[in-house]
């Protein structure tokens, strides 16, 4: 399409037809490299891609804990519950957790608790 723009813009397509090609040989030229690149698209959708997407997806299946090696500064917000006399839980607010540092095999760095004195909640309305 690019091509026949070009070659209009410059009245090349009209010295074309004059010199006696007809319209369908035009369109017969500009078609071929465009039914390459459908063949080539539909070979690819039809081979290529569902061999790769099953590789990856045996990629993935092999273990994907291992994806996440450690983490560093995590928060985390945990409820906290108070214990009543006759023994279940009621809800006593919330403490915030940061944890400096977690991997994979267990190993935590330090972990600092504090309590959620007070939340604070921001419309989304601007003026």
């Amino acid at each position: 399409m690019v091509g026949l723009g070009l070659l209009a813009n410059k009245s090349e397509l009209v010295v074309m037809r004059a010199a006696g090609v007809s319209v369908y040989r035009i369109v017969g030229w500009v078609l071929q490299p465009a039914l390459i690149f459908v063949l080539l698209a539909l070979i690819i959708n039809q081979f290529v891609l569902p061999h790769s997407n099953q590789l990856a997806k045996e990629i993935n299946d092999e273990d994907s804990s291992s994806l996440v090696t450690s983490v560093r500064g995590y928060w985390t917000l945990q409820p906290r519950f108070e214990s009543t006399k006759d023994g279940s839980a009621k809800p006593d607010g919330s403490d915030i957790l940061y944890i400096d540092y977690a991997d994979v095999q267990g190993n935590i760095g330090e972990v600092k608790k504090q309590n959620l004195q007070k939340t604070l909640h921001a419309n989304g309305h601007s003026r």
